[in-house]
């Protein structure tokens, strides 16, 4: 497993395995998303060249899926291309995230645009992990009952049997 992982095409395999899992795919997207449009937000607000910009925010996403689909969103900008019209190509990124590019494109606040999308995607995330982390809690309580429960067992079991054996 760790030798494909460290393949490309190992790595496109397991990224896309993990953008399919029925809710951590979802939540792995949208942190994904938020992290690029917050990085890409702040060099384009910060004087930086939209090509350039979109070189510098993709290394700092962890998924091969999300990678290739930017990588070729920027080719199609470096071919006079709109980057959000080539982004809505995609099934994967959110019509969300590609109607407001596209609009921050058209009316030149790309930044702030990315901004938005980028605070949206960040609160999804964080209201998803203190809903994962509220479900977890009773979770913790049921294993650590039967863990007790099964020591205790464990524990009276020769006693009964014990018992048993001298009636």
């Amino acid at each position: 497993m760790r030798a494909q992982a460290r393949t490309k095409a190992g790595r496109l395999y397991l990224s896309s395995f993990i953008l399919r899992l029925p809710l951590l795919g979802k939540f792995i997207l949208k942190a994904e998303l938020g992290r690029f449009s917050r990085t890409l937000g702040l060099l384009i607000k910060n004087g930086i060249s939209i090509l350039r910009a979109i070189d510098i925010a993709i290394p700092a996403l962890d998924n091969e899926v999300i990678k290739n689909i930017l990588r070729q969103s920027h080719k199609d900008l470096e071919q006079g291309g709109s980057f959000g019209k080539s982004l809505k190509k995609s099934r994967l990124i959110p019509v969300f995230m590609s109607n407001l590019i596209i609009i921050g494109e058209e009316s030149g606040k790309l930044d702030d645009a990315l901004a938005e999308t980028a605070f949206s995607y960040e609160r999804d995330t964080d209201e998803s992990l203190k809903t994962m982390a509220n479900l977890l809690e009773p979770l913790m309580i049921l294993v650590m009952g039967l863990i007790v429960g099964f020591i205790v067992v464990a524990m009276l079991l020769p006693v009964f049997e014990m018992n048993a054996v001298a009636n």
